[in-house]
């Protein structure tokens, strides 16, 4: 900026400006030295800005010094012919060096920035199409566990369904049981009245019938028992009954279960699409804030020299954007935690549906089981019945066979009546006749005889019937002996029966097992349910922070406007400026009345020349500084514009961090937002190009002019 500028006057006089000082020459050769000097206030109010004028004329030294007289009167007196003129030109030349100087800053600084520009919208241009394709790949993980959690919806309703045959096939079994235990329970009863009559008559026999009525009463004893374990056997069907409808109950509450999930997915998928039209109208603010912070980036662009009042207020933004980063990094931090959980929750989930579906082939087998096992028990109680059907023909047979036996008896006691009816007709006939003992001796002898042939024919009848009853106990302890058989038959049926127990007893646990199973199941649902809460408590926190954020923007959209209007009171400043400039004109021309009433003050003037020397290197010196100072300025808003577009890196990034903590379906929203973000970068790109090539067309029009003035020079 040391470069000197040449310009040529009307009058024929030419001006060299350098670093603030004026010289001006004749057409003859010479040059008068005039000086002006001025004081500006500066705006930080205690220093002042000195601009200084300075002409001197070199007097020839290969001139005679008798012509010296002639031409310092006849320069004199052209001097003050003209004196405004030359103020004018020296105004002139200085104004038109400094706006130069200025310019070609200016367009330095705007070329910078736009190349800073271009770096920034590439950068958001790559970190838009990563978003583009990570809310991709985030939708299409969305659809493929939403598919698996249908699949999984329809595994658990057909088991479901086959469980619910299952019990219905059971129920039917269940009524055929009980049918059979009714028809059973009535033979008891018909059985027990035969009992009843055949103690009555055994009763009334004599006691060698004893010995069978003691039978006949082990026999009801032996019903008996079977009755209890026919009581028993009831229980344990009512208790079976009790446990398929404790399996309803839970097969219910399963079923509202899964209802209770599909009403929360549904839930969430509407807080989802909510969540996407809260992102999307913070997009659309986010365009906004950009338009905006571009119309203020030009105003800013455009004064970057005076930026000195602004950096605390940048030094504060600053800190509140290291803030929000920390923030940021630990949203993000528990963001990934959640991730970690909800994968381990799922796997943990899965892993449980696994486990619940071999439960549930366990619990098939058993029921397939039990099938067999009923079906068994089915035969055996056939075989029973018809085991007990021949033992009731039995019982029929020697009832009749009993009714024979005192048929006979009741005979052979009417001939015995007989028998002593003519033994007491013998008697007294004897008692009569006993007179006549002698006469009819022989005719007694007769009698006697034939009395005698009756008796034996008596005993052998009575010893015939010994004989009918001997047997009769002998087939008594043969059909004893096959009841006794019977009766083993019987003791290895109830073993039998008793295993059965166990297993059913084996299966009881096993359905406690089922139940606590349901209940762990119940457990988890209810965990799933806090999580859910919590997932929830966690978004309502992650747009409590969003809030958080659009406040922080808005305090910075309020720190700019703040800023805008510091640089509208700059503004105001340098039109004040200009103003103090049109007064030190006017002392400017007052300085050169004097300056042409004090001619013959060289010496004075040679060490106000020295002065001018020193002020212009301190102004050399205080340009330097205020170079320095604008490059700082330049730097603060290049920071300020990064922390800028952190700002807004922070809030996309908090969004798919919101997305990311809720993995659910989203088609619509992104099918929606691309186009815009598309849109607004190509509209971005091109504002940018044309603003660059206008810097460029500005910056090349500027280096000829300097050309021209040095090659003129």
């Amino acid at each position: 900026m040391n470069s000197q500028q040449v310009f040529c006057c009307s009058n024929g006089s030419v001006f060299c400006c350098s670093n603030g000082s004026v010289s001006v020459w004749r057409k003859n050769g010479k040059r008068r030295a005039s000086t002006a000097m001025a004081s500006l206030p500066t705006s930080e109010g205690g220093g002042r800005r000195d601009f200084l004028l300075v002409g001197l004329s070199a007097l020839p030294f290969f001139v005679p010094m008798r012509a010296a007289a002639s031409v310092k009167e006849k320069d004199s007196t052209r001097i003050t012919a003209n004196p405004f003129l030359a103020l004018l030109n020296s105004v002139g030349i200085i104004s038109s060096g400094v706006l130069g100087a200025l310019y070609a800053i200016a367009k330095k600084e705007e070329t910078t920035t736009a190349a800073t520009i271009e770096s920034l919208n590439t950068k958001l241009r790559e970190k838009e199409a990563a978003k583009s394709l990570m809310e991709r790949n985030f939708e299409i993980k969305l659809q493929a566990e939403e598919e698996h959690r249908q699949k999984q919806i329809r595994k658990l309703k057909a088991e479901t369904a086959t469980l619910s045959r299952q019990i219905a096939s059971a129920n039917g079994i269940i009524s055929g049981l009980r049918q059979e235990l009714q028809s059973e329970k009535r033979l008891m009863d018909d059985l027990r009245g035969q009992i009843n009559v055949l103690q009555l008559r055994i009763a009334q026999s004599s006691e060698e019938n004893d010995t069978i009525k003691v039978e006949v009463k082990e026999k009801i004893a032996t019903i008996e028992v079977l009755e209890e374990r026919v009581s028993l056997l009831s229980l344990e069907v009512k208790d079976k009954e009790k446990t398929i409808e404790n399996l309803k109950s839970s097969l219910a509450e399963k079923e509202l279960q899964c209802r209770d999930l599909d009403s929360t997915i549904e839930q969430t998928k509407v807080d989802l699409a909510e969540k996407n039209s809260q992102v999307r109208g913070l997009e659309e603010e986010v365009l906004k804030t950009r338009e905006e912070l571009e119309l203020k980036n030009t105003s800013i662009d455009e004064l970057n020299v005076k930026m000195k009042l602004l950096l605390e207020e940048i030094d504060q933004s600053n800190k509140r954007i290291h803030d929000l980063q920390e923030d940021y990094n630990h949203l993000k931090l528990s963001s990934e935690k959640k991730e970690d959980s909800d994968s381990r929750l799922l796997s943990k989930k899965e892993n449980e549906i696994d486990e619940l579906k071999e439960k549930l082939k366990l619990v098939s087998d058993e029921a397939r089981k039990n099938q067999v096992l009923v079906a068994d028990l089915t035969k055996e109680r056939d075989s029973f019945k018809s085991l007990f059907e021949n033992e009731t023909h039995n019982v029929e047979n020697l009832t009749n066979e009993l009714q024979i036996v005192k048929e006979s008896l009741e005979s052979s006691r009417a001939e015995a009546a007989d028998l002593t009816k003519q033994l007491e007709e013998s008697t007294k006939s004897c008692e009569e006749f006993m007179s006549e003992v002698s006469r009819l001796q022989a005719e007694f002898s007769q009698v006697q005889e034939t009395l005698q042939g009756s008796l034996d024919e008596a005993n052998s009848k009575t010893e015939a019937l010994s004989k009918e009853l001997i047997s009769a106990k002998e087939t008594m302890k043969m059909r004893e002996n096959e009841l006794a058989q019977k009766y083993k038959e019987l003791k290895t049926a109830m073993a039998t029966r008793e295993d059965l127990k166990k297993e059913l007893l084996e299966v009881y646990k096993r359905a406690e097992t089922a139940i606590q199973d349901l209940k762990e199941e119940r457990k988890m649902v209810s965990t799933l349910k806090k999580e859910l809460d919590s997932t929830v408590k966690q978004i309502a926190r992650d747009s409590e922070s969003r809030r958080s954020l659009e406040r922080d923007l808005e305090e910075t959209t309020k720190s700019l406007d703040e800023m805008s209007k510091s640089l509208l009171m700059l503004t105001k400043e340098l039109e004040s400026a200009n103003a103090l400039t049109g007064s030190l004109e006017a002392e400017k021309e007052v300085l050169y009345k004097s300056l042409a009433e004090q001619k013959n003050v060289a010496k004075v003037a040679k060490e106000n020349i020295e002065d001018a020397q020193d002020l212009i290197e301190r102004l050399g010196a205080e340009r330097e500084k205020w170079e320095r100072r604008s490059r700082k300025l330049e730097e603060d808003l290049l920071s300020a514009k990064g922390a800028i577009l952190r700002l807004r890196m922070q809030m996309n990034a908090g969004a798919k961090a919101s997305l990311n903590s809720h993995p659910v379906k989203v088609v619509n929203a992104s099918s929606d937002e691309q186009p815009l973000g598309k849109v607004s970068t190509s509209s971005d790109t091109s504002g940018d190009e044309e603003k660059l090539k206008k810097s460029e067309e500005e910056g090349t029009s500027t280096k000829k002019t300097t050309r021209r003035r040095r090659s003129s020079a």
